[in-house]
C-alpha cells in the first residue's frame, strides 16, 4: 500500500471518528432536551416545571456537535 493511500485512509478514518463523536454528543443533547422539556409537559402534573438549565445544556451540546463537524477537515476529492 502506498503512502498516499495510507494517508487517505487515515483521513477517512479520522473523519468517521469525528462524525461518530458529533452524533453521540448530539444524541446526548437530544435526550437531555427530552428530560428538560418534553417529560415535564407529558407528566400528569397540573403545573409542569420546565427545566431551563437542562434545555440550555442541550442547546450547548448541540452547538458543540455542530462546531466539531464544521472543524472537520475536508477529504481530498470533495468540495
Amino acid at each position: 500500500m502506498s503512502a498516499e493511500t495510507q494517508m487517505k485512509l487515515q483521513a477517512k478514518r479520522f473523519n468517521e471518528h469525528v462524525k461518530l463523536f458529533s452524533s453521540t454528543v448530539n444524541a446526548i443533547g437530544l435526550v437531555i432536551f427530552g428530560g428538560g422539556l418534553i417529560q415535564p409537559l407529558i407528566a400528569h402534573d397540573p403545573s409542569p416545571t420546565i427545566r431551563w438549565s437542562w434545555i440550555a445544556l442541550s442547546i450547548t451540546l448541540h452547538m458543540v456537535a455542530q462546531s466539531v463537524i464544521r472543524l472537520m477537515p475536508a477529504e481530498e476529492g470533495s468540495v
